[in-house]
């Protein structure tokens, strides 16, 4: 049989810098991506509230920047070599990630010399976060921060043998750049703007810094709504498909992570919301093949605000991986129905008892009872704005006012087809969630009942 995937990128996101997972249970991660050919790791290594990347010349990073909610951890040089080196083996292609120019309180704890330090009140961070959403901590647009980023990329690309890396780009405030009178000035010499405009002196230099190493760069989508993102920047999608089709009619190269479905770490999205997601963006079908051809693939993200241990990882990601690694291989016109593809999974989930991951059992998907492909299958639907979600923007917007931070809802689930106000604890959910964040597959062989 001649077989070859339906996207090129099929990938899983492990955020450790809200929570750690040393390299064994990354290793472990990576063992039972390759058993479904998931071929993309992408490893966000700093934010807020960690950092976790040893970076050549800067000690304090994995210091005082890698004091987390559960203490001081970080990964070695030999950690990032041994597990690089392991996903080479299973032909996975590590995505290394460091978030800039916002998601940099760990940073700025380490090295206050890099922030805004003429904003009038502003205290400086003495510790990373301790707390998850969006902070409103910046790097400051300065030769120190460019010489500090250079050397981050540097050690990067010495650690990573990819071909991208990823810059972040996302949820980045300008309020310090505002009150700052360097970053003003700076954005006058620089940009011939204001300073709310300096993220695009970032999204230039940044991926001329990575290119610099023979690299590409990969930003967030909001990054391209901002100027100065180079053309050959690829864009990660995550806010909505729109976003993807936009980057791809400014021939961007795209990967869809859309937070609607492939947010593993969300409890109330279903196996079968996952599954019935085409990674091909509705809006971007109906364009030529050379526009198509720009859609890398996808990938799952799994968060960890929530999510301390990687018992809680694997569950996470686990079986919902193997719904997306199927659609990412196999045609569109091949797909059959989710009541069919839950037959062959409950099969297939043996090989994840084998490697000794844990996964969430089938059952309490509550799909014994899936109807076959002629029938409509269960299914989760999303309903129009609910009491719940209602809800979510007036905490959102009290904590903004609260902490000075724009704090945003991320999202609005229904509880039930059925019914669009959320349960209880579909509505704690949702309280939580704004302060986070290949050609024709003959007969699903990579999920066939064997």
């Amino acid at each position: 049989m001649h077989d070859t995937p339906r996207f090129l990128w099929r990938g899983l996101h492990l955020d450790v810098s809200r929570h750690f997972y040393d390299a064994s249970d990354v290793k472990d991660l990576l063992n039972a991506m390759a058993r479904f050919k998931l071929n993309r790791f992408h490893w966000h290594l700093t934010d807020d509230q960690a950092w976790r990347l040893p970076i050549e010349g800067y000690p304090k990073l994995t210091e005082i920047g890698a004091e987390g909610v559960d203490g001081q951890q970080s990964y070695t040089v030999d950690d990032i070599r041994d597990v690089v080196a392991y996903a080479a083996e299973r032909h996975i292609e590590i995505l290394p990630e460091v978030d800039v120019p916002g998601h940099v309180t760990a940073a700025l704890a380490a090295y206050p010399e890099l922030g805004n330090r003429d904003v009038p009140g502003r205290k400086v961070p003495e510790a990373p976060a301790k707390t998850w959403g969006v902070h409103n901590g910046t790097l400051a647009p300065t030769n120190k921060t460019m010489e500090f980023l250079d050397q981050v990329y540097k050690s990067v690309s010495d650690l990573f043998p990819s071909a991208w890396i990823h810059m972040g780009g996302d949820e980045v405030p300008d309020w310090e750049w505002q009150h700052s009178k360097i970053a003003q000035e700076a954005a006058r010499r620089l940009l011939g703007k204001s300073a709310e405009h300096l993220q695009q002196f970032f999204s230039r230099s940044v991926p001329d810094l990575i290119k610099k190493r023979n690299r590409t760069a990969i930003a967030w989508d909001e990054a391209q709504y901002l100027g100065g993102l180079p053309q050959d920047t690829a864009v990660m999608v995550w806010r909505n498909p729109q976003a993807a089709w936009e980057a791809t009619n400014a021939g961007r190269k795209v990967i869809v992570a859309d937070y609607m479905a492939y947010y593993f770490d969300k409890t109330s999205y279903s196996l079968e919301r996952v599954y019935d997601y085409d990674p091909m963006p509705d809006n971007v079908k109906s364009m030529n093949d050379t526009m198509r051809s720009l859609v890398l693939g996808g990938q799952g993200e799994v968060w960890t605000e929530d999510i301390p241990t990687t018992l809680e990882v694997q569950l996470a990601a686990f079986p919902k991986s193997l719904a997306l690694a199927e659609r990412l291989w196999t045609p569109s016109e091949s797909i059959v129905s989710f009541a069919d593809f839950y037959r062959r999974l409950k099969l297939r989930v043996k090989d994840l008892k084998e490697m000794d991951v844990r996964f969430k059992e089938l059952s309490n998907y509550d799909y014994e009872n899936a109807r076959g492909p002629d029938q409509q299958a269960l299914r989760v639907s999303l309903a129009s704005p609910s009491a719940a979600w209602k809800k979510e923007e007036e905490v959102a917007k009290a904590a903004s006012d609260k902490t000075g931070a724009h704090v945003e809802p991320r999202a609005h689930v229904a509880a039930s087809p059925q019914d669009s106000s959320a349960s209880p604890k579909h509505s704690r959910f949702l309280l939580k969630l704004f302060q986070h964040r290949h050609r024709r597959h003959v007969g699903h062989a990579l999920f066939a009942a064997v």
